[in-house]
């Protein structure tokens, strides 16, 4: 079976942020965005580590089209893989940097 390692990162006490996040549509595109804005933030405030794990398609190798592929990703590896933090510092000042 694959290894989920975010949350395997999660458990322990040193990363201060681990989030799993995807590029397979424009909403998740801007989530992971914020979401590696933010491990850089916390990188910078020296908050120990942060892991960003990016989920995304690979048609070719996969052998499918970019439709299927897309198809294939959200009803199967994110069904694995769910998107989301796992595991976020509780309280952080986050500029906004538009």
């Amino acid at each position: 079976m694959p290894i989920k390692v975010a949350e395997l990162l999660a458990a322990l006490p040193t990363p201060a942020y681990v989030t799993r996040q995807s590029v397979i549509k424009p909403k998740h595109i801007n989530r992971t965005k914020k979401a590696i804005r933010k491990a850089f933030q916390l990188q910078m405030r020296k908050a120990c580590y942060s892991f960003v794990e990016i989920v995304s398609t690979c048609p070719t190798n996969w052998g499918m089209t970019p439709v299927e592929a897309i198809a294939w990703t959200e009803n199967t590896l994110l069904a694995y893989y769910p998107i989301g933090d796992c595991k976020s510092p509780e309280v952080l000042e986050v500029p906004n940097a538009n």
